[in-house]
């Protein structure tokens, strides 16, 4: 049996819990991201099956089952801390490495403001 496409096998949303780019209650902040509406990346919402695939081209797959559960703000930071790892071994395509660089920064943002992450907003945010 093959296995699942990665899309397949994370189809939801992740969220910062709570929002870090302003106050509020969070469905509403996540819908009205001024960043979006620039179509610019929101840095309170991450796709787990990107993540996934960029972490399987470097080798690091099995760090996407991270992603399965919410996440508490010190596990945002041990997240982080195995991605570093990960990146200081990489020898993967230099546009995967920059993307997973990329999401280092943008989850760093979440622990200075002792966010999480979570998919209990998926159902109720945008796409």
């Amino acid at each position: 049996m093959a296995n699942p496409r990665r899309a397949d096998k994370y189809p939801w949303l992740l969220t910062a819990d709570p929002p870090v780019c302003a106050g509020g209650r969070p469905v509403a902040v996540l819908n009205r991201c001024p960043r979006r509406r620039r179509e610019q990346e929101c840095h309170c919402r991450f796709d787990p099956a990107e993540i996934a695939e960029d972490l399987e081209e470097l080798g690091a797959g099995q760090l996407a089952r991270t992603l399965e559960d919410s996440l508490e703000p010190d596990e945002v930071e041990d997240f982080i801390e195995e991605l570093q790892r990960c990146l200081a071994q990489a020898k993967g395509d230099e546009d995967c490495v920059e993307r997973v660089r990329a999401l280092v920064a943008r989850l760093q943002r979440l622990v200075e403001a002792e966010a999480g992450l979570t998919d209990r907003y998926a159902d109720d945010v945008d796409p």
